[in-house]
């Protein structure tokens, strides 16, 4: 099921991020990442959607058991505006709608900081900006 979930988020995630001349939206891992040297050139902006492999929902809880699948979109860009926006666009693609079933997206947390990055930098040794937001749905 956390498949699924995961294959439902991307493609609306995909479907709104259009307009550049390249895919903007990675999975789990960014495209054009130097690990040794801890250089990112992939395009900016762009998201990474990392999932989790879900949990157990309570019955008392939620009224039936099933899967809670929880998942984290990182939206970066070489500014804090930039990042932030990126953020927005995609909590704009994917909070509220209906997938599998019509089971509903939310957002779990709030006001996260948009941070600088200081571990990954670019080829010219810029800045990246992060905007963090989680959300969860529920795969019974």
């Amino acid at each position: 099921v956390s498949a699924d979930v995961d294959t439902a988020v991307l493609a609306l995630l995909r479907a709104a991020l259009t307009g550049y001349d390249t895919d903007r939206v990675h999975d789990g891992e960014v495209r054009g990442a130097d690990w040794p040297e801890r250089v990112i050139s992939a395009p900016l902006p762009y998201v990474i959607f990392f999932t989790t492999p879900g949990y157990p929902t309570n019955p008392r809880m939620c009224g039936r058991r099933g899967l809670a699948v929880e998942f984290t979109i990182n939206s970066v860009g070489s500014t804090r505006a930039q990042a932030k926006f990126m953020g927005q666009r995609s909590q704009d693609a994917i909070d509220g709608k209906r997938i599998l079933n019509a089971r509903r997206i939310a957002r779990t947390e709030t006001n996260v900081p948009v941070r600088r990055d200081d571990e990954w930098t670019r080829p010219d040794g810029g800045p990246l900006f992060i905007d963090t937001r989680t959300y969860s749905i529920a795969a019974h």
